[in-house]
């Protein structure tokens, strides 16, 4: 079953400068209000299949971006080569879905717009905000 919450994985770091840049998942909400991801969990669907469950208070705001360092917060990073992650909300229904790239050092894989459905390889990266503030790879 596929939510109908307009919240969004909306660009990833995968292959970051080693001991520079972390990897690092990016949520935007394209909601009209804010939306409490306690319960959420995001799952590693890649080689090693591990979940993360968002904690109670886990908030992003209307028209936000929220970004977690995987390794920091989630206790697992992502492929470099290639993964796949799933955004599930408390009931278990797909939020969304990504399949990630290999990717060049710094490269980001982000929606070509925000909460559009085409995705782009990005050379400079927008963490935090609008996708729109990226350079996508020609």
């Amino acid at each position: 079953v596929k939510s109908t919450l307009k919240l969004f994985i909306n660009e990833i770091l995968t292959n970051g400068v080693k001991n520079v840049e972390e990897d690092w998942v990016e949520f935007y909400n394209n909601e009209t209000e804010p939306v409490d991801m306690t319960g959420y969990k995001i799952y590693d669907d890649g080689g090693v299949k591990k979940t993360y469950i968002f904690p109670e208070g886990t908030t992003i705001a209307s028209g936000g971006y929220l970004v977690f360092y995987t390794d920091e917060v989630f206790g697992f990073g992502l492929g470099k080569g290639g993964d796949e992650l799933t955004l599930l909300n408390p009931e278990d229904e797909q939020v969304d879905y990504v399949i990630i790239p290999a990717l060049g050092e710094s490269e980001t894989y982000g929606r070509s717009s925000d909460g559009a459905d085409s995705w782009s390889i990005f050379t400079t990266s927008s963490q935090g905000i609008s996708n729109s503030n990226g350079t996508i790879k020609p």
